[in-house]
């Protein structure tokens, strides 16, 4: 497992941990067949709901961003040079997601205003005409789903990422085991206004995600205690960690809590789940094992590709093949080619933006170094 690890991180786009990169593809996967749910209002058993967590995979995308980005800092116990780290994010995040806007653009183009007999979900998006100011908006990041049903959680992403260093800063000021139950009681209360708001505004969304990816720092700068109590677990206790955190983050808690008239938060249940199966994914051998292997690595390799074009991929097939073959062929059909069209788009885009990114980002370093 050494050696195949080590392949792996060679392959790997630069996560620190490669086993992490692997629980992100598998949920972005779900966040695909999520979407192909949404748009014939299909409700799962209880027990496929796991197929279809996208709602919760943008809560996992949230803790792991924050608990990747942080390594460094608490690795080296230093802010960095910030330059660098923002010219790293925008080629990280942003200059794919313009060109994932163009690719969606061009989609939309001549299929816009179908009126197909599918769900409410369903006629959010394309149903906008393609303008100059609908394009400007998209290239603000706006949340609105007119152009991708996918790309609302990226604004709330970057926003969070360009105040993130100095937010690392008042943690370690605070020291975690003090951020933490604030963080949890500020988690609390964005969650309580965002639900009594039928529509909630632009801070009180940021702070509700955002808070999750600073818990996922938390969580990063804690990990080697969490480590050690992870060794010191019976595997009966581990056994019963990992289905804790599963059942909290594929929504299970919350479930339960209605039926008994107990309001269990759904989001910040997901996001302790979350967490929970980040530690289970880099201490447990047997999980680790499973998310080395060699298609949940290339799912995490192609994950960010494969969020920023499924939603396009999909609506060009609903609108191409709806009604001219079975569900079953159609659903076939939206898996290859998002799959095709996420691998082409990491190896064309993606890839040579983040190396791009990180040439870049060096240069910027040995300008700052001999500046000084």
């Amino acid at each position: 497992m050494d050696e195949q690890a080590k392949e792996l991180a060679a392959r790997s786009t630069g996560s620190r941990y490669v086993e992490l990169d692997a629980l992100r593809g598998l949920a972005a996967f779900t966040v695909v067949v999520y979407h192909l749910s949404r748009a014939y209002e299909y409700k799962p058993r209880w027990f496929l709901k796991p197929m279809v967590a996208g709602t919760q995979a943008v809560i996992l995308f949230f803790v792991l961003s924050g608990f990747v980005l942080s390594l460094p800092f608490w690795n080296k116990g230093a802010n960095g040079n910030y330059g660098r780290y923002i010219i790293r994010r925008f080629f990280r995040i942003y200059v794919p997601y313009v060109a994932a806007v163009v690719v969606a653009a061009l989609g939309a183009w001549k299929l816009l205003y179908s009126r197909l007999p599918l769900s409410p979900w369903f006629y959010m998006t394309w149903q906008t005409a393609i303008t100059t100011k609908l394009l400007g908006r998209e290239l603000l990041m706006d949340t609105t789903p007119a152009l991708n049903t996918a790309f609302w959680s990226l604004r709330y992403e970057v926003l969070v990422s360009i105040a993130f260093p100095a937010l690392l800063v008042g943690m370690r000021w605070l020291k975690p085991r003090v951020a933490f139950p604030l963080v949890l009681i500020a988690s609390v209360g964005a969650g309580v206004e965002r639900a009594r708001l039928r529509t909630p505004v632009g801070v009180v969304e940021l702070a509700h995600y955002g808070l999750f990816i600073v818990a996922g720092a938390l969580l990063a700068a804690e990990r080697q205690r969490l480590h050690e109590i992870w060794r010191r677990m019976t595997g009966v206790v581990r056994a019963a960690f990992l289905g804790a955190s599963a059942f909290c983050y594929f929504g299970y808690a919350a479930s339960v809590g209605k039926r008994i008239h107990l309001r269990v938060p759904e989001d910040l249940s997901c996001a302790i789940g979350a967490g929970g199966l980040i530690l289970c994914s880099m201490h447990s051998r047997r999980l680790r094992g499973i998310l080395l292997h060699r298609i949940p690595e290339y799912l995490g390799r192609i994950s960010y590709s494969m969020y920023l074009v499924h939603g396009t991929v999909l609506f060009a097939t609903l609108n191409l093949l709806y009604g001219k073959t079975s569900i079953g062929v159609m659903a076939g059909v939206y898996l290859v080619m998002t799959f095709a069209a996420a691998h082409l788009f990491c190896i064309a885009i993606e890839e040579p933006s983040l190396r791009l990114g990180k040439t870049l980002s060096m240069k910027a370093g040995r300008m700052h170094g001999r500046d000084k």
